[in-house]
C-alpha cells in the first residue's frame, strides 16, 4: 500500500484535496500514471495491485472512489465489484472499471455495478473527466446531507 498526496498548485483539483481514491491496478506503470494524474489534480491517492489487497484496505483508506483493472492477480475486477456490491457500507461507492479487453467485460463490470467503465487505452483527460464527474456527485450529495443536518439542528433550537 502506498498513500500519495497531492503537493502544490491551487488549481481545479484544490476543491478535491480531501477526496480519497483507491487505485486498483497489477500493471506498474499504468497504476503510477492514474496516481500520477490524480495526485496532480489534487486528490489523495491509495494504491493496491490487486482485488484481494483492495478489500482489505476499504476499510482502513475509507475511499471516496473506487478505480480498478478488471483483470487483476487474486480477483478479477468483476469479482471485486460484486463483493463491493454486496456490502451494505460500500453499495453507494462510485467505481470507475477500466480494462483492454472486450466491450462486453465492460458492460459485465455496469452490470455488475461500476458506476462507470474506460476502455483502455485512453487519454489521462478522459480518466480524470469520468472521476470529476463522480466526484461532483459525491460533493453534491454530502453537501445535501449537511444541509438537512444543519436545517434539522436549526428545528432542534427552537
Amino acid at each position: 500500500m502506498v498513500e500519495r498526496r497531492a503537493g502544490g498548485s491551487p488549481s481545479r483539483g484544490e476543491a478535491m484535496k480531501k477526496l480519497r481514491v483507491l487505485v486498483v491496478e497489477d500493471n506498474d506503470e499504468s497504476r503510477e500514471l492514474y496516481v500520477l494524474v490524480l495526485t496532480r489534480a489534487g486528490f489523495e491517492v491509495k494504491e493496491a495491485v490487486g482485488g484481494e489487497e483492495a478489500l482489505q484496505m476499504l476499510d482502513h483508506c475509507d475511499p471516496d472512489l473506487l478505480i480498478t483493472d478488471l483483470r487483476t492477480p487474486s480477483m478479477s475486477g468483476i469479482d471485486l465489484i460484486r463483493r463491493i456490491r454486496g456490502e451494505e457500507k460500500w453499495m453507494n461507492l462510485p467505481i470507475i472499471a477500466i480494462s483492454a479487453y472486450s466491450h462486453d467485460q465492460l458492460a459485465h463490470a455496469a452490470l455488475q455495478g461500476a458506476t462507470r467503465v474506460l476502455r483502455k487505452p485512453f487519454e489521462p483527460n478522459r480518466l480524470l473527466s469520468a472521476v470529476f464527474e463522480l466526484t461532483r456527485k459525491i460533493r453534491a450529495r454530502s453537501a445535501s446531507v449537511q444541509g438537512s443536518d444543519s436545517e434539522s439542528g436549526a428545528n432542534h433550537q427552537e
